[in-house]
Parts: structure tokens; C-alpha cells; sequence
């Protein structure tokens, strides 16, 4: 996961399943809090997620039978190339989005980290 703030919001911007990401006892909190305490998601912060989210299912289903270990390497490929591709943010005026990029080219070493190592 990206961090638990980053997960929630994803949770509150799409309002669906967030697959194995979390668990059922999670999802059901998440679902059931008043979450009117969580700040609000500004709509490129929900677009760079979205897009995350559509790589992953997009790089699974077109994975096929090929090996988990393929899969999970496809995975990380495809969101390298997605994030790298993504303008730069000025962290001084758009803080947000700058903090998400970052986060997720961190997410993606960790994962890769975890494909190599694993």
C-alpha cells in the first residue's frame, strides 16, 4: 500500500472494492465511519490513483496465465513507465500532487525491491 492516508482516500474517491489491498474487516469500517473528517481529494490527486488502479487491472487481465512472479513484474514495469511519465509538480503550489508522485516512486522501488527479493 501506498500509506494508510493514501489507501483511505483512494477508498473514499472510488467507493468500491479495493480488492486485496485491504481486508473485508477494513473495508466494512471504512465503509460504515463517518469519514466527513478526512480531508478532500483534489481531483488530479483521484485521476493519478485511478489511472494507478486501471494499470494494474489492465496489466493483470492482459497477463494471463503467464506466472505471478511475471505478473508481478509487469505490474511495477507498467507503473514506473506511468509515474516517470507523469509532469512534474511544483511541491511549493501543488503540494498534493507532488507528495502522491512521490510516494508512488517510492511504492514501486518497495515493490520491485519485494519481486527481486522475493
Amino acid at each position: 500500500m501506498l500509506t494508510d492516508l493514501c489507501t483511505i482516500s483512494y477508498f473514499r474517491c472510488q467507493r468500491q472494492s479495493m480488492g486485496n489491498y485491504l481486508t473485508e474487516n477494513e473495508k466494512e469500517n471504512l465503509a460504515g465511519s463517518d469519514d466527513s473528517s478526512l480531508p478532500d481529494i483534489p481531483e488530479s490527486v483521484q485521476s493519478i490513483l485511478v489511472k494507478c488502479s486501471k494499470i494494474v487491472e489492465r496489466t493483470l487481465k492482459e497477463a494471463g496465465k503467464t506466472t505471478k512472479q511475471q505478473q508481478q513484474k509487469e505490474i511495477g514495469d507498467n507503473l514506473h513507465q506511468y509515474v516517470e511519465s507523469i509532469e512534474s509538480f511544483d511541491p511549493c503550489k501543488e503540494f498534493n500532487e507532488h507528495w502522491v508522485v512521490d510516494t508512488l516512486r517510492h511504492f514501486i522501488s518497495l515493490y520491485w525491491w519485494k519481486y527481486l527479493n522475493g
